[in-house]
């Protein structure tokens, strides 16, 4: 909308013949004998001004001959006119089409401007097509018509349309729509009434991966529909809601808690398996939690809450929640939420302290107990033991000694990275031993994990519990690489436990027999991976199915009686078969990698291992892709003590492709 330029309205110009004049002279029949001619003159310039003599009429001109013609001409440019036909204020419902008065714009002059007309809505863009109004957003809409010549004149006027939601706003934001409550840990609220003038409607979305709607498509009210296909790939491509950018508490542990409604309205639970809310900041991969649930019933309402406790987010820098997805769904995919809520709570006073390798290294090791010697966890705040609503998990962390007067709650499912164990106090190829105690409300997936530059090899432990207490041992040895430990909630959403007091002692390894690995294991050693660790599954990419009595694949008697059946259905895609755990294929030890399959289609391509998302080699050579039955065998070094055995196609590799898997064997075949 340009501004209107208000102006008097100018004369612009004064025509003259002779003698210039406001108005037309009356010309005398007899000239007087006595008097003189007298010019008035609005023209300073004028040569003769008599002001002695008789003045009839500033606007007068008198003369002894009468002239024999005088025009003269009132010439008055004004702004144009823009008129709008019939009424300027209407009602109608979102998504619903309304055909806009006529509206037509003359200049002065009466030419006509119409065709120069602009109209813009002020509230949403592009609802306005050849003179048929058409909204998603619910609100007042003023649509502001303006006309300009090309010198510049100007006007303007507007209609207002009220569009109404087809499901009528419930949720209550009142006193709670100022993001900035959460830096005094207060509570935020948005129901996208204000559409997207609404703080939480000021997303960064590089891709066109949300709008706001009031139609059918909305929970209540206006609604944000997220297109998830249109987040995948990067975590530029994310939809960043940045309206918390000035309200987080920077550089002070707080614990966010975020909820709000959702409802799928295109896609399966499998398409949206890896779409993922989360908090982060620049410079960093962020907090990622997968919301769409196990249930995922097109048009069902669904509520999501989830929190990111102890966190410290950046002191300098961008820091916003986010929605993103890992990769694209083969189909269209399409999420709508409402009711957002985000609150913000103070955690309990610790005294962090990060010990130095020589601290690691002294008799005894370093405890940390979470109140005067604590440390922070990503996903998890410390918590004043008494104070909390758990009554169950109180009484039992007071009655034991492993419990101080703090814990620190652990939740979801992505990692928990410790800041009191890093690279700046591990030392390479000493020997780690970890001692830690917690209490699980829900401890499924429970994993050491070292976050390494090599990959992130998951830690062998030993647990003992009574009850809901666990007792946790690890005795390690540290690589090249590693960077900070991790505790891991593998696939639970649900994961929480209270972990108590932690000790950390780094000595001297174990001696290594000649001829044996770290882990004792001697050349000839091989172990066979027949069946996939999680069984068959079917995701976007991929498929792994039971064997479907294709007799020309077991014609062969290696291929087995019931060999896997796996399809991959688009290219760069990854298919677990074993997690290792860096109990099997160490470090700088040497191995033969043999695969049994049978190709029954292939499109062309490669197929290859994955490593831990770090090594890709292929399965064979040649012609190890053709159709028919194949055995192949690679010799590779460990770079790396590897987690997750995976196979893999590349983004090059055209599909899709099946082939029929029997066995994968691994045989240590030299030692460092």
């Amino acid at each position: 909308m340009k501004k209107k330029i208000i102006s008097l309205v100018a004369l612009t110009a004064v025509i003259l013949f002779g003698l210039t004049a406001c108005q037309e002279p009356t010309p005398s029949t007899q000239p007087s004998s006595d008097s003189a001619s007298v010019v008035t003159s609005n023209d300073p310039t004028s040569n003769n001004p008599t002001s002695e003599q008789p003045v009839t009429s500033s606007n007068t001109v008198t003369t002894s001959e009468a002239p024999t013609s005088s025009p003269s001409s009132n010439i008055v440019i004004g702004d144009p006119t823009l008129t709008i036909s019939g009424e300027k204020s209407f009602t109608v419902a979102a998504g619903e089409n309304l055909t806009l008065p006529t509206v037509s714009a003359k200049d002065y002059d009466n030419k006509d401007l119409t065709s120069l007309i602009e109209v813009e809505d002020l509230f949403e863009n592009k609802t306005i097509s050849k003179g048929v109004f058409n909204a998603k957003t619910a609100g007042v809409h003023r649509l502001a018509y303006s006309v300009e010549t090309e010198d510049g004149r100007y006007a303007e006027d507007e209609i207002q349309v009220t569009v109404t939601p087809r499901h009528e706003e419930t949720f209550d934001v009142t006193d709670h729509n100022d993001p900035a409550a959460i830096k005094t840990y207060g509570t935020f609220k948005e129901n996208f009434a204000k559409g997207r003038k609404s703080p939480l409607a000021a997303v960064t979305d590089s891709n066109n991966g949300s709008y706001l709607t009031a139609t059918e498509e909305a929970i209540n009210g206006n609604s944000m529909v997220i297109l998830p296909n249109q987040l995948a790939g990067s975590a530029s491509n994310s939809l960043f809601l940045g309206a918390f950018n000035d309200s987080f508490n920077r550089g002070v542990a707080t614990t966010y808690h975020v909820s709000f409604k959702y409802k799928v309205l295109e896609g399966s639970q499998a398409d949206l398996s890896n779409f993922y809310f989360g908090l982060s900041w620049d410079e960093f991969s962020g907090l990622n939690n997968a919301f769409v649930g196990n249930k995922c019933e097109i048009g069902t309402v669904y509520e999501y809450s989830c929190s990111f406790p102890g966190t410290k987010v950046a002191t300098t820098g961008n820091a916003y929640f986010f929605f993103f997805k890992l990769t694209a769904a083969a189909t269209e995919t399409k999420v709508v939420i409402d009711d957002f809520v985000v609150s913000a709570e103070e955690c309990a006073a610790i005294t962090e302290v990060t010990p130095t390798a020589a601290d690691l290294q002294a008799s005894g090791g370093f405890t940390w107990d979470w109140s005067s010697k604590g440390g922070s966890f990503s996903n998890g705040s410390p918590v004043i033991i008494d104070n909390l609503d758990n009554n169950e998990a109180k009484t039992a962390m007071k009655a034991s000694e492993d419990f101080g007067t703090n814990a620190i709650r652990l939740i979801n499912a992505d990692g928990h990275l410790f800041s009191g164990l890093t690279k700046d106090n591990m030392i390479v190829d000493k020997k780690l031993i970890i001692d830690m105690t917690y209490y699980a409300v829900n401890g499924n997936g429970f994993y050491l994990i070292m976050m390494g530059t090599n990959g992130n090899p998951t830690q062998t432990v030993t647990t003992t519990n009574e009850g809901n207490i666990y007792k946790v041992h690890l005795e390690t040895k540290i690589e090249s690489g590693w960077y900070q430990l991790n505790v891991y909630g593998a696939n639970n959403p649900n994961f929480e436990i209270y972990l108590g007091k932690m000790n950390v002692q780094i000595t001297e390894p174990d001696v290594v027999e000649v001829g044996k690995t770290p882990l004792g294991y001697q050349v000839g050693k091989t172990w066979n991976y027949g069946n996939r660790q999680w069984g068959p599954e079917t995701k976007t990419n991929w498929k792994l199915e039971a064997f479907d009595g294709n007799a020309d694949v077991i014609a062969n008697s290696k291929m087995g009686s019931a060999p896997w059946k796996a399809s991959f259905l688009t290219s760069n895609s990854t298919m677990e078969w074993c997690q290792m755990g860096g109990q099997v294929m160490e470090n700088k030890q040497t191995y033969e990698i043999t695969v049994t399959y049978y190709v029954k289609e292939w499109a062309g391509g490669k197929l290859m291992y994955n490593f831990d998302n770090n090594v890709f080699p292929e399965v064979g050579s040649g012609n190890y892709t053709s159709v028919g039955f194949h055995e192949e065998t690679i010799r590779w070094k460990a770079d790396r003590n590897v987690d997750f055995f995976s196979f893999y196609i590349p983004g090059d590799t055209a599909v899709p492709g099946v082939f029929y898997i029997a066995n994968v064997s691994v045989k240590l075949v030299e030692t460092a």
